[in-house]
């Protein structure tokens, strides 16, 4: 039911935009945050591990995400990012963002993460989140849109949690979303909810 609920909104978010939203397939390897505001569905992302089947990226990007795994990068992909309009977008997406990240990283080992975005996003996600393009603007026939293939090493990403989170007088942070992310106090608590939630799956 949550996963229904969480394909809903993605639908709702991106659909409304125009783009043709496939229903992801059950994998072993795709993960689905889901966040709720009392009660009330109001954000999702989902992680998709490599794996031999690949990432979904891998269909226009195989030689830019082949040159990091050739350079050791163990990579997972960010994917169906959906946050409710009604919401307080920026704490659910930096809270989404936070938790797939310590799941991703420090559960799963991985050390770069790629998500495709919209070209009109790029700005956004690396002035946000410190993504960086590494391919070209192409059309992405999954989704009838065009996308560009952005990375963030998570040494950089741990980087800005560490300097920003929870630190709204921190200089330099800018319009930086890791000013909302979980404080270093509350990562341990994160941390051995996600250990104890793959544990029992």
């Amino acid at each position: 039911g949550r996963r229904r609920e969480a394909g809903q909104l993605v639908e709702g978010r991106y659909g409304g935009r125009g783009y043709t939203i496939p229903s992801p397939p059950q994998e072993p390897q795709l993960t689905t945050f889901i966040a709720y505001d009392e009660g009330q569905l109001v954000g999702t992302v989902s992680v998709r591990l490599d794996s031999e089947n690949g990432l979904s990226a891998d269909e226009l990007y195989r030689n830019e995400i082949d040159a990091l795994r050739t350079a050791g990068a163990r990579i997972c992909e960010f994917t169906r990012l959906a946050v409710d309009k009604t919401a307080a977008s920026k704490p659910v997406l930096a809270g989404l963002f936070h938790t797939a990240y310590l799941y991703a990283s420090v559960i799963r080992g991985c050390t770069h993460a790629v998500i495709e975005v919209n070209p009109r996003h790029v700005v956004f996600y690396g002035r946000a989140l410190r993504f960086d393009p590494i391919g070209e603007e192409r059309m992405n026939r999954r989704v009838d849109a065009p996308a560009v293939l952005l990375c963030a090493p998570f040494a950089t990403i741990a980087e800005g949690i560490a300097n920003y989170a929870g630190k709204p007088d921190a200089p330099g942070a800018g319009r930086s979303l890791f000013l909302y992310g979980f404080p270093p106090e509350d990562e341990p608590g994160v941390l051995r909810r996600l250990r104890e939630l793959v544990a029992a799956s």
